[in-house]
């Protein structure tokens, strides 16, 4: 078993969220006291709310833990975990802005149908990922020794 997911996981899904909304609240508190007007606490609270609002609906979905068990996948969120294999996946997709790895199942999972995931991040100049790239190619191989 292989860990395929960025150790990053958690720290981009529950820190990063908040330290943004913590920056932005010490802007608003620095500008309180530098202007003594209430609406700069309020103005930045929108921004701040904003933050931890769209982390929770675009980052908490993505699984926690990937792993490459060489014929399926294991994938973890909390306390869940569900094992897919291989020929239960349609389509392997990567986003290179946001550095997501979604993988399309033919059945609904306990994760729905599209479950995605942080690979893990190197750090070279290609927009290539060798998670994505692993994936395909083992995803492939064991579509190809089906039909044979």
């Amino acid at each position: 078993m292989k860990l395929i997911s960025s150790k990053l996981t958690f720290f981009i899904k529950n820190i990063l969220p908040l330290l943004l909304c913590a920056w932005v609240l010490g802007i608003g508190i620095f500008a309180y006291i530098d202007t003594k007007n209430l609406a700069a606490l309020f103005i930045a609270a929108i921004p701040a709310i904003s933050a931890v609002i769209l982390g929770k609906i675009y980052l908490h979905p993505l699984m926690d833990e990937v792993y490459d068990c060489d014929d399926s996948l294991l994938m973890k969120r909390g306390d869940e975990s569900e094992t897919i294999p291989f020929m239960e996946i349609v389509n392997i997709s990567y986003d290179p802005r946001y550095k997501t790895l979604m993988v399309r199942l033919r059945n609904k999972s306990k994760f729905g149908d599209n479950p995605a995931f942080i690979p893990v991040l190197k750090i070279h100049m290609s927009e290539k990922n060798e998670t994505f790239e692993d994936l395909i190619a083992k995803v492939d191989s064991v579509r190809l020794s089906h039909y044979r």
